[in-house]
């Protein structure tokens, strides 16, 4: 028995919700291999490091923030409070945030460590 290879995958059809994925195909020639065509975007050549570099400096850079401002509060340098309260939620939204994706991390890091081979 022959199984064939599948010729083209598109778009979903009507209208697509996301932006720019029914403009590309996937082709998978007959020798197996699988490339994608069509409209890639090749401007932008980042590692997943740099983002996740990135990333921990505006957090870093949040708290930093979120320090000066309870410090200057506490000096009485600051006059509206509101501009503290801000950077200090701001400083604990991302950071929560930081930890919730550590967090996921570390259990697919388990997950796949649990898998037989």
């Amino acid at each position: 028995m022959q199984i064939e290879g599948i010729g083209r995958i598109g778009g979903f059809g009507g209208s697509n919700p996301i932006g720019g994925i029914g403009s590309r195909w996937i082709t998978a020639p007959a020798q197996g291999t699988t490339q994608l065509t069509g409209a890639v975007d090749q401007g932008d050549t980042r590692s997943f490091g740099s983002y996740l570099r990135e990333a921990l400096a505006e957090v870093n850079r949040l708290q930093q923030e979120a320090d000066a401002q309870a410090e200057a509060l506490a000096l009485g340098q600051v006059q509206d409070l509101h501009q503290v309260t801000v950077a200090m939620a701001r400083a604990e939204i991302a950071l929560q945030l930081t930890v919730a994706v550590r967090n996921r991390v570390l259990e697919a890091y388990a997950e796949i460590s649990r898998m037989q081979v």
